[in-house]
């Protein structure tokens, strides 16, 4: 169960303050934004969580709202911290964060949306991830807006394998270099789309046994769906089969299919936020 916390415009402030306390006592996946709650009454909650469910923590979706003082205190009292490049640029920021998620415990999950090439301006490159990586980061790449070469992630996924991990979502045709990433221990998304022949079926089983092999997986999302054979035979081999939507025709032949996925459950840290493609 995966519970947001969405604004509570119109209401006093003791009603929005037991909703958020309320919430983080239970036993689901709560986030929560930084730029909804004043800095004490999220601090209350991240404690709070930690004490009444010492084995989840309240994700907090840094907005850039707080200080860096204050992310880090969350991430040392509890909190999951995701935020990206649209919201902190700097790497030495980033290095501090990960310090404090590493006294606290918590996760630091980070989205790289810009080019890995350093373009004044922007965000650091692949160089600065590469710093990241070692130091426990989950580092989450797409390449739906930017061409990603794959090559040149694979080194990425091996250092943040030490200690994180590289969550990588792939658009467009296969690449046999996805065979490589999933070695190297990436996470690997993608759609049912992009299977196009029985060679892509092919590729992708090799893609799915290397990411087994190393500890991590691939998620599949069902969105075009695709030849149920072909789907039942790359979960055998280990493919994470995630349906766009409930397919509630009990005759339909993905239902199988879809009642055996919904059992399996996906590590938070596999997924940026949401288990949906992007």
């Amino acid at each position: 169960m995966n519970q947001d916390i969405k604004n509570t415009a119109g209401t006093d402030a003791p009603q929005k303050t037991f909703a958020l306390l309320a919430s983080a006592a239970q036993d689901a996946l709560v986030t929560v934004r930084d730029d909804l709650y004043d800095f004490s009454l999220l601090l209350d909650a991240v404690k709070l969580r930690r004490k009444k469910q010492p084995n989840s923590h309240l994700r907090l979706v840094d907005s850039g709202a707080l200080s860096l003082a204050q992310i880090e205190w969350l991430a040392e009292e509890g909190a999951d911290v995701y935020t990206s490049d649209e919201v902190r640029k700097n790497l030495q920021e980033l290095e501090h964060i990960q310090d404090a998620c590493h006294k606290g415990h918590t996760l630091f999950a980070y989205l790289h949306n810009g080019p890995l090439e350093s373009e004044e301006g922007s965000s650091f490159g692949l160089s600065g991830l590469k710093s990241l990586g070692p130091n426990g980061v989950y580092i989450y790449l797409s390449n739906k807006e930017r061409e990603r070469d794959l090559s040149g992630l694979m080194e990425l996924s091996d250092l943040c394998r030490c200690a994180g991990r590289l969550v990588y979502y792939h658009h467009n045709d296969l690449d046999p270099a996805l065979i490589g990433l999933g070695r190297e221990g990436s996470w690997i998304h993608l759609s049912d789309s992009s299977i196009k022949t029985s060679d892509d079926g092919t590729l992708l089983a090799d893609v799915i046994r290397e990411a087994r092999s190393a500890g991590s997986g691939v998620c599949l999302h069902v969105e075009k769906g695709a030849d149920p054979l072909l789907l039942e035979d790359l979960q055998k081999c280990g493919a994470i089969l995630i349906f766009k939507s409930a397919l509630i025709d009990y005759r339909s032949s993905l239902k199988a299919l879809e009642v055996k996925a919904r059992k399996h459950q996906l590590k938070p840290w596999s997924y940026y936020l949401y288990p949906i493609f992007f």
